[in-house]
């Protein structure tokens, strides 16, 4: 039983870091859209002095946000999928199933 609890607390995990995946992914995609809104290209390229800048460090500070939560999400998916292994392994040496 001790090794279904160890699942549990892993799957909590990567619930808990895939919705903060989720949130960082989604203020990346945003603040990239207002950047290319603000970029030479974009309609809105006069506010590039007063918004554009800040706008810039908000995504590259996004960027190192997402990077980092998809990492923790990922660590935690695989912690999950090693530990189901190691179960079906000890059930199979078990129980010889």
């Amino acid at each position: 039983m001790e090794f279904r609890s160890i699942l549990e607390n892993f799957s909590q995990l990567q619930r808990r870091k895939a919705r903060g995946a989720s949130i960082a992914l989604g203020l990346f995609v945003t603040s990239l859209l207002c950047v290319l809104l603000l970029s030479d290209l974009g309609p809105l390229h006069r506010y590039w002095r007063e918004v554009g800048k800040p706008a810039v460090l908000i995504w590259l500070a996004s960027l190192v946000w997402a990077t980092c939560a998809v990492g923790f999400w990922w660590s935690a998916w695989k912690g999950k999928r090693e530990a189901n292994h190691d179960l079906r392994n000890l059930l199979e040496d078990r129980y010889g199933e």
